[in-house]
């Protein structure tokens, strides 16, 4: 990367893809997630040399997730059913491993035609779809109002980087990104306990 890119590489929503082929939210993501942990971000950069980002995280005794539910931060799942959507492979990754730490099954799909073929595939209940709102091919709502005409009453919670779009889903749960582990797993046990009060 040259010096202009390097010192924006971070920023929300830029790229140097073109039109289609990319967000530009993978590495702002990632950087909220590092930032978040008390870590920190660094890259070094030269045209034709290559590129390498250090990632600093604090030291932790212990599974830090186990910690923080034994102190009662996060709520933990009963085994439940989640089909978790998102295109960019690390945080589909790293989502993942969050929710199956808490006690949740996980189906992972990394857009919404494999999602679909997921759903389809799965003979036992999926109890809610975590789904990002911007993705290409077909988007987090496409995406829902197809899968509700298989599971009608499928609950759901859509996430994005993209704050402008909240509009777009007002009567669902919304989770902007980038999130902390207390924020997804809080979000996602208020929606799967919301039906389930009187």
């Amino acid at each position: 990367m040259d010096a202009t890119t390097r010192l924006r590489c971070f920023e929300p929503f830029f790229t140097t893809k073109e039109v289609g082929k990319g967000t530009g939210l993978g590495l702002s993501t990632t950087y909220g997630i590092v930032r978040q942990t008390g870590g920190d971000i660094k890259v070094t950069s030269q045209p034709g040399q290559g590129t390498t980002f250090r990632v600093c995280l604090p030291q932790a005794t212990g599974s830090a997730l186990a910690e923080a539910v034994t102190a009662g931060a996060v709520q933990t799942g009963r085994g439940e059913t989640i089909l978790l959507v998102e295109d960019e492979p690390l945080i589909l990754r790293v989502t993942a491993g969050i929710l199956r730490s808490a006690g949740y099954a996980v189906l992972p799909a990394s857009g919404g035609p494999e999602a679909l073929r997921v759903a389809q595939g799965h003979d036992s209940a999926i109890d809610l779809v975590v789904t990002d709102l911007m993705m290409p091919g077909m988007d987090g709502q496409a995406l829902v109002e197809r899968l509700k005409q298989l599971r009608p009453t499928l609950r759901v919670i859509y996430v994005s980087g993209y704050t402008d779009n909240t509009s777009d889903v007002i009567g669902s749960a919304f989770l902007g990104k980038p999130f902390a582990v207390s924020e997804l797993l809080g979000k996602v046990r208020e929606v799967l306990d919301a039906e389930r009060s009187p």
